[in-house]
């Protein structure tokens, strides 16, 4: 995935106060400008994207998102009484109370009406007036400071409540606590079979949420990922490297992201190693594909990710990179090589070393091939001209490969323009790349995602929403790229009317989201059924964590041809 050079971050600055989700409980309605407030400052701008999307969100200079709340306006107050001179001061000594030393003409007087003293009362009632509003406003704003700070610590975190100002909610999974089927140890349900039966309790918005991955820069959970999340019902979030800057922060953004999901999260990465290592701050340098010496060291290196994504709350790898060619375009070693059964072998045995445990999935990148372009798709469409037969046996071959021998859960679908293909539309947009190729060519009947589809590549001609309905109509599953809840909001609801005039059918978004509650059940994010009583095991001793089902196939023979038998 390319580099972005021109995006940059975009933020909403909100007001005291909190944002309540949208209203009336739709994902697609207007947040309720009745409600309280909370205060947010600008999360800052994101690092570079290391070669693959870029790091910060472009238009800078575009407009707050449509979903920031209106700033509610602040009240302040002005001491009561403008005062007036202090009565003079009362002499002492001289008279004849004794201990009590107070003159006698002064205790007469006091006995007097204010009215008889001229100017005594009318001072003492506006000097005590103006020093008790004084008093007020002080500790007001003492206790306005203080309520403030505690609030936005507490409304970071999911469930977090400002008394009296909002309260920030946590999603409830409806799928993970339907009622579970009975189990037969004879006949055990796959993942497969149960997404089909939990994809008929979600609504059409929630279908179209799920298929919907949002791009995330900042190192805190923010409005922005509220709305998002939590209001739009998104299925997947992609974190760069602004946002993993410290072990117990990654952590904390994780979890705080997942507590916001009514459907538990695709929290994906790039995470290759070399140039593109998301995790620089915490594990230091980690070695490129190209550096890797063979495909014992290949797995290894993916057995080490998978430890690290899977502790900091990660469970899906946009790598390895399966592209053959010096990737002139993408720089910095980012392959495993020009030589198609080293790149399958190599890209096998890091994808079984990630996958070994259960928990983290991995994402062949960048179909159809950009190893040999010399253009970056971050910034204008890259041209392949090569006849069908040479793309075929070079950079189809290792994506041929890996499907016959290893359990490969996703593939990424970058834009590029080959001719002999398509010659009207790049591969992220075409039914003949997409579902022609990739579908039904190769067999491939994983998850297939697109890159990110506010690349410079695409943005000239189409907007994101616009090309994720392409997208989708060309057989992708998940649409990569919304960073604001604006353009989500548009893609979302972009979709929903492509379903509606009757250009993306039911069926097709049936068949994507139950490829995505499948991974999910794999992943072990959403718990397979527990068996029955006497009814026995659930997969017969396949089962990983979360009760997910593990289907790896190693991919020994394409190893076994560069020596690595083990």
């Amino acid at each position: 995935m390319p580099e972005n050079p021109n995006a940059s971050d975009q933020r909403l600055r909100l007001g005291v106060g909190g944002w309540p989700p949208p209203a009336n409980g739709s994902p697609y309605g207007a947040p309720d400008a009745s409600a309280s407030r909370a205060k947010w400052g600008n999360a800052g701008t994101a690092s570079a994207h290391g070669g693959d999307r870029g790091e910060w969100p472009p238009n800078a200079g575009a407009t707050p998102s449509a979903y920031a709340p209106p700033v509610p306006a602040r009240h302040g107050g002005q001491p009561a009484g403008s005062g007036t001179s202090a009565p003079p001061a009362r002499e002492r000594g001289g008279g004849r109370l004794g201990a009590l030393g107070r003159d006698v003409s002064e205790l007469a007087t006091e006995s007097l009406p204010a009215e008889v003293v001229p100017g005594r009362g009318r001072a003492t009632r506006s000097s005590s007036r103006t020093w008790l509003a004084r008093a007020a406003l002080i500790a007001g704003l003492v206790l306005l400071v203080a309520r403030a700070a505690t609030a936005s610590a507490a409304f970071m975190q999911a469930g977090g409540i400002i008394p009296g100002w909002s309260t920030q909610p946590v999603a409830v999974c409806t799928l993970c606590n339907l009622p579970k089927p009975v189990v037969n140890r004879q006949h055990p349900l796959t993942p497969a079979e149960y997404a089909a039966q939990l994809e008929q309790h979600l609504s059409l918005t929630d279908k179209i949420g799920q298929m919907v991955m949002i791009e995330f820069y900042d190192a805190d959970v923010t409005p922005d990922a509220y709305q998002m999340i939590y209001g739009l019902h998104v299925g997947g979030v992609l974190l760069f490297g602004s946002s993993i800057q410290s072990a117990s922060q990654v952590s904390a953004l994780t979890s705080g992201l997942q507590k916001l999901a009514p459907t538990p999260l695709l929290v994906a990465v790039d995470q290759e190693g070399g140039s593109v290592n998301r995790f620089q701050t915490i594990v230091g340098d980690t070695p490129s594909a190209g550096s890797l010496a063979d495909p014992a060291a290949a797995r290894a290196r993916g057995t080490a990710d998978a430890q690290v994504l899977h502790k900091y709350g990660f469970n899906f790898n946009l790598a390895p990179v399966v592209d053959v060619g010096p990737a002139v375009a993408l720089c910095c070693n980012r392959t495993f090589g020009s030589d198609p059964a080293r790149v399958a072998a190599m890209a096998g045995a890091y994808v079984e070393g990630l996958q070994a445990d259960g928990r983290v999935a991995a994402c062949l990148k960048h179909f159809p091939g950009l190893g040999s372009v010399t253009t970056n798709p971050d910034t204008q469409m890259p041209y392949l001209n090569r006849s069908r037969a040479d793309w075929e046996s070079t950079d189809v071959a290792p994506y041929r490969t890996l499907l016959k021998t290893d359990d490969i859960r996703g593939i990424m679908v970058s834009p590029e323009m080959i001719p002999e293909v398509d010659p009207n539309l790049p591969s992220t947009l075409s039914p003949a790349f997409v579902t022609r190729v990739l579908r039904n060519e190769l067999g491939f009947q994983g998850l297939i995602i697109t890159d990110s589809l506010h690349t410079g590549s695409l943005s000239g001609n189409w907007t994101v929403a616009q090309a994720a309905v392409l997208a989708i109509e060309a057989g992708v599953d998940i649409a990569l790229g919304p960073y604001t809840p604006s353009i989500a909001h548009d893609t979302l609801d972009a979709i929903r009317q492509a379903v509606r005039t009757g250009a993306i059918t039911t069926k097709r978004i049936d068949e994507s989201v139950m490829r995505i509650l499948t991974l999910k059940l794999q992943l072990g994010l959403i718990p397979m059924p527990a068996a029955g009583p006497g009814r026995g095991g659930g997969q017969r001793g396949d089962a990983v964590p979360g009760g997910s089902v593990s289907a790896i196939v190693p991919g020994r023979a394409a190893r076994e041809r560069l020596g690595d038998a083990s």
